[in-house]
């Protein structure tokens, strides 16, 4: 976890900064809309790469509870997931603008997180309690 939260950090530091940089990479410049799709590219790489800090533990978690033997909590995210892109490009534009299409995805990853981490928690205590004995 804590690897995975520094290179999301590292991840930041870089693309933050260079965002258009290295969205213009696959953009033309001589296209009628460079303009308007470097700005959505920037817009969007900017705020995934800051939701890294909530994927990387979602994943983690989501694998981890699967790996132990409870796939439906990873199945129930999937199904959180989706509700929560809909919500979000269907909802929020009216209030915070374009910025809801960009954020759906960040905003998928916070409302699953829960779902995998309690049950994670709840069984690896479980675990825990049945080596002890």
């Amino acid at each position: 976890m804590v690897f995975a939260l520094l290179l999301s950090a590292l991840l930041n530091l870089v693309v933050q900064g260079l965002a258009p940089q290295l969205a213009g990479l696959f953009l033309s410049p001589g296209d009628p809309l460079y303009a308007r799709t470097l700005h959505v590219a920037v817009a969007d790489v900017r705020v995934i790469t800051l939701g890294l800090f909530i994927m990387a533990p979602m994943y983690l978690y989501r694998i981890g509870i699967q790996t132990l033997g409870h796939p439906r909590y990873p199945m129930y995210a999937g199904f959180l997931q989706l509700a929560a892109r809909v919500a979000s490009v269907s909802l929020l534009p009216p209030l915070i603008g374009e910025y809801a299409y960009y954020i759906a995805t960040v905003l998928a990853w916070c409302v699953t997180l829960p779902v995998v981490v309690i049950p994670f928690y709840k069984y690896m205590a479980e675990k825990a309690a049945e080596t002890a004995v």
